[in-house]
């Protein structure tokens, strides 16, 4: 019986799927050639915003997703992406509407099949089949389905203040979050910067009370992304070479760019850039807290991050 992946794409005009071989990530010069799947798009207009939605399928015997159809929203928002997947199941077909958005957006609302959704929030899905709704889910926001709303609970929110220990997040809960509590336990919390290329995303494991108005979360994996020797101080760049190769750095530039380093003093300093040249920090009068032959560490996550926990609705 046939096991595998199947990806099927939203296509669009001035897209094409390439397939190559080419190096993959680890040593450079030193990796086998890895198959890799590209999708390239040349839209007529530059200025267009490009929506690579995909479903990939695992199976075993026959795929069973038929169609993926786009959702075109009114008013248009490049925020807001969404999309009908067609699925065979012993009962009949059955069609998924899941709409996503990476930025908050208006109210936005599309046609499908003769009923109306309207969509305001991160994630949803709407399964029907036989022509009735069987199942829903948000995230972030609300959804409705022909006027039946469902919103998701209350996000919690706060901000960093500290690191208790190596995989800990004392926080600061914002004003009008959701209470922490137990529910929390195996969600993911994503925290963000603005410095930041991308956020940092865990699973929490535990809450437990750190004050008034504070709670601690306790995440799934230590906050130390690397670990190294300086090898030489800039004072007036505000900035340290490292003695240590960082290969993370050579195979994602900026990945340590706004994130935290915690100086051979022990004191925790902001990078605005990292390069293995140069790791320059946000404040340049922190440079004082390094020195030749000290050693550092770069956090994944540091004081004064916001973070949110989401929480669906079934």
């Amino acid at each position: 019986m046939d096991v595998g992946f199947r990806l099927r794409m939203l296509g669009g005009p001035g897209r094409e799927v390439i397939r190559a071989r080419s190096e993959g990530y680890g040593l450079r010069g030193q990796s086998p050639f890895e198959g890799h799947l590209v999708v390239r798009e040349r839209p007529a207009d530059p200025s267009a915003e490009g929506t690579f939605a995909a479903v990939l399928e695992p199976f075993q015997g026959e795929p069973r997703v038929a169609s993926l159809v786009p959702l075109a929203q009114t008013p248009a928002d490049p925020a807001t992406v969404g999309m009908a997947v067609t699925v065979a199941t012993p009962d009949g077909p059955r069609t998924d509407y899941v709409l996503s958005a990476v930025t908050p957006h208006e109210v936005s609302a599309t046609t499908a099949d003769g009923h109306r959704i309207t969509f305001n929030g991160r994630f949803a899905v709407l399964a029907t089949q036989g022509g009735k709704l069987r199942r829903r889910m948000v995230a972030g926001g609300a959804v409705a389905y022909d006027g039946d709303r469902l919103a998701s609970p209350a996000p919690f929110r706060g901000r960093v203040e500290r690191l208790d220990g190596s995989d800990r997040l004392v926080v600061a809960v914002a004003a009008g979050s959701a209470e922490p509590g137990e529910a929390l336990a195996g969600r993911v919390v994503r925290v963000v910067n603005p410095a930041y290329v991308c956020p940092a995303a865990y699973t929490v494991t535990a809450v437990e009370p750190a004050g008034p108005g504070r709670v601690a979360l306790r995440v799934n994996m230590p906050f130390t992304v690397a670990h190294g020797v300086v090898r030489s101080v800039d004072t007036e760049a505000g900035a340290f070479a490292t003695a240590t190769p960082v290969m993370k750095l050579r195979v994602n530039p900026g990945l340590f760019d706004g994130k935290v380093v915690r100086a051979p003093d022990g004191s925790d300093q902001r990078l605005s850039t990292a390069e293995e040249g140069a790791f320059r920090l946000a404040e340049r009068r922190g440079i004082g807290a390094f020195r030749a032959g000290g050693e550092y560490t770069i956090l994944d996550v540091g004081g004064g991050d916001e973070v949110e926990v989401l929480v669906p609705a079934m």
